[in-house]
């Protein structure tokens, strides 16, 4: 069991996530009772990490804005994208100057994403709008992640990344605890529109994980990116600072890129882990020293 102050860190996690009308909270929709989880289990552990954290002075750490501060270092920016701008709202954005074909992006939260494919058949207008309503959205006080409160929200334009498949590019998604790589998820499927398909492996990847439902219920193989062992070497170099952070990479053409870094996957309650995955990850999460 928690310690009553241990326990009020997690009670303003699941009173974040409560709808605005009152209704019961997303934890509860998604089938778990809080107060009853296993406190040793991976979305425990982080909701912790989460309340603790988000609210000091890492936050100005968090995600595309620690990336793009370490990026600057020599060895860490050879793996960023390319980078065209940074606005504060669309109104700022010269679509002109941009290339065919970019991705724009908000830095403040997940999902709010554009990918331009061809610049010439681009809305610009209906993009500018989807932009300026994302900017608005305060995802702390809809999902529970609390550091985005703390972040000032921007629009990043950056390059697009081919597969030289016409598709989206696999996501290499590499479970770090304590600058140590101990798995990565494999990302396939993430066509606009239709639901992507996850698959954990092992770091040495030799073996698939039960750590997934959606990949225990199928029986997929993933073969080994080219540029695994950079992704690896860079995942743990960058995540050192971090008890906990999920560093989520792309094989382009041989290089590992890196994507983001994701310190609350899901809001940290993502029920597709299995009871397997959601203990041996948790197991891994050492607790900052004031929830210990």
């Amino acid at each position: 069991m928690l310690s009553r102050d241990k326990q009020s860190v997690l009670d303003i996690c699941i009173q974040l996530v409560t709808c605005a009308d009152g209704e019961t909270s997303f934890f509860e929709n998604e089938g778990w009772v809080a107060q009853s989880e296993d406190p040793s289990k991976l979305r425990r552990k982080a909701s912790l990490v989460n309340a603790l954290l988000a609210p000091s002075s890492e936050n100005t750490v968090w995600r595309q804005t620690y990336r793009a501060g370490l990026c600057k270092k020599a060895w860490a920016g050879a793996y960023s994208t390319k980078a065209f701008g940074c606005y504060e709202n669309s109104s700022e954005i010269d679509f002109n100057t941009l290339p065919r074909r970019f991705v724009l992006k908000c830095t403040h939260g997940c999902g709010f994403n554009i990918v331009c494919k061809d610049k010439g058949t681009l809305d610009v207008g209906e993009t500018c709008g989807k932009l300026d309503a994302w900017i608005k959205v305060d995802l702390s006080k809809i999902c529970g992640e609390i550091h985005y409160a703390q972040m000032k929200p921007r629009i990043i334009c950056e390059e697009y990344l081919d597969d030289l498949a016409g598709d989206l590019p696999i996501d290499y998604k590499v479970y770090c605890f304590d600058g140590r790589a101990h798995c990565t998820m494999v990302c396939t499927g993430r066509a606009l529109n239709r639901r992507a398909n996850y698959d954990f492996y092992d770091q040495e990847w030799k073996n698939k994980l039960p750590y997934g439902r959606s990949s225990v219920e199928n029986n997929r193989s993933i073969a080994r990116p080219g540029a695994y062992e950079e992704m690896i070497e860079a995942a743990e170099r960058l995540s050192k600072p971090f008890p906990f952070v999920r560093m989520d990479f792309y094989s382009i053409k041989g290089k590992a890129i890196l994507g983001e870094m994701t310190f609350t996957p899901a809001g940290c309650i993502d029920t597709d882990y299995t009871d397997i995955g959601q203990q041996e990850l948790g197991e891994l999460l050492k607790l900052p020293e004031p929830l210990m």
